[in-house]
């Protein structure tokens, strides 16, 4: 029965552990692709000369 009991709880903490991992992960990708997408809108702005750090082609 302890032993039972026992392992339940390290299953389920270990359950609880990998979601938070997955879960930064997740946090970091989406914080990627945002950053992403702001460099290529910053190239695009940059390029029309528009905004205060835009060289001017």
């Amino acid at each position: 029965m302890e032993k039972s009991r026992f392992l339940k709880a390290q299953i389920y903490g270990i359950k609880r552990r990998s979601e938070r991992k997955i879960r930064a992960y997740h946090r970091y990708v989406r914080e990627g692709k945002r950053r992403v997408e702001r460099e290529k809108a910053e190239e695009i702005i940059g390029m029309g000369g528009i905004g205060k750090n835009s060289e001017k082609y």
